[in-house]
Order: structure tokens, then sequence, then C-alpha cells
């Protein structure tokens, strides 16, 4: 091989075939790197969501918890009639009353001393929160699942309205939107569980 033919080898450039595989293994390497890109994000979308329904689960039990522990306040020392207290204690509707206005009611509550928490009926499910006669306010979105339970002063579930001196809630909700399932299943809707028990201080005095 003389210096011509050497330098030719060495200068002519890549074939065909060989342009197609590396334009073919580029393609693979880009859609992986573009796939992972896209999980990735929806990953971030599905956290962050998670993340706004939990926070907004706690924010609603404080509220419930500041409204229901004042069940029963404004009532007369015993043995005067209850005029104020939890007057409907449903698995997932709960409707009380306490004197808020300060007026000494001996009668019966004002209007807007009557609240009522509630899981509406159709999806998607919310938890409402109603004054009175008034329209019912949404507080939260997106509720899986609500469930309240009544206690007794022994700590023994009841349903009878004039024990009831605890309520335990829990709540459970979800992303608005679906993604892979936490076990690794299909697709469906993250979802976060949060409870509390309230102690309802004024009822049975």
């Amino acid at each position: 091989m003389n210096k011509n033919e050497s330098y030719k080898n060495v200068h002519q450039g890549f074939t065909m075939l060989e342009l197609l595989i590396s334009i073919t293994l580029s393609g693979l390497v880009m859609a992986s790197v573009f796939s992972i890109y896209i999980t990735m994000g929806r990953v971030n979308n599905s956290t962050e969501e998670l993340i706004q329904a939990q926070e907004s689960a706690k924010a609603a039990l404080q509220i419930m918890k500041r409204y229901i522990q004042s069940a029963g306040y404004g009532n007369a020392p015993l043995p005067a009639a209850r005029i104020f207290g939890i007057t409907t204690a449903n698995a997932d509707r709960i409707v009380f009353s306490f004197d808020k206005n300060n007026d000494g009611d001996t009668v019966a509550p004002d209007a807007d001393e009557i609240f009522e928490f509630a899981l509406t009926t159709t999806a998607p499910k919310n938890l409402t929160f109603t004054i009175g006669n008034g329209t019912p306010q949404i507080i939260i979105g997106n509720v899986n699942n609500l469930i309240f339970e009544y206690y007794n002063a022994n700590d023994v579930q009841t349903a009878v309205l004039t024990e009831i001196r605890y309520v335990r809630i829990q709540v459970e909700v979800q992303t608005k939107t679906q993604d892979r399932n936490e076990s690794g299943g299909g697709m469906g809707y993250l979802s976060r569980k949060l409870e509390t028990m309230i102690l309802c201080r004024n009822l049975g005095l």
C-alpha cells in the first residue's frame, strides 16, 4: 500500500450503513431521555397535587375542630333544657349549634347559630359547610371519603345524641388527576387519609 492509498482509507468517512445505525441509536437515546423527562414531570405534578390535597385536608380538619368543639356552648346549667348541642350525628353529616352571638338564647338557637358539615353525594365529592339556611360552601373538594364517629364520656361509640362527648373525624382526599397507583398497579388517583378526635367540651355541662 502506497502513501496515497493509506491517506484515502483514513479519510474516506462513514458508510451509509454506519450513518443509519448512528442515527437510529441517537433516536433511541433521545426517545429514552424524553420518556424519562415526561415521567419525571408527571411524578412532580402528581406529588404537588397530593401535597396540596393533604394541606387542604389539614385546614378543613382545623375548621371543623374549631366549630364542633364549641357545640353546646351557651346552655344554661342542668337541669335546664338543652338549647344547644348536636342535633344530627350521621356518618357523613353532622349538625350542631352553640350560642355564637352570646345573646343568651333560652328557647332556640338563632338561625346563624346552627352549623352543618356534610359530604356531597355526587362525584367529585366535596366537604361543605352550611350556616343556618344559607348556601352550602365548599371547604375542600376531591374528597374520597368522610366519616364522623361519635363517642360517649367512656370512649365508647354511641348513637345517642345526649351522650356524645367526642367526635372522631376521618377524611380521605385524592388528587385531581390520575396517575400510576402507589402500589405499582394501573392508573388511579393518589390519596391520603387524615383524622382527628375532637372533645366537645361544652356537652354534658
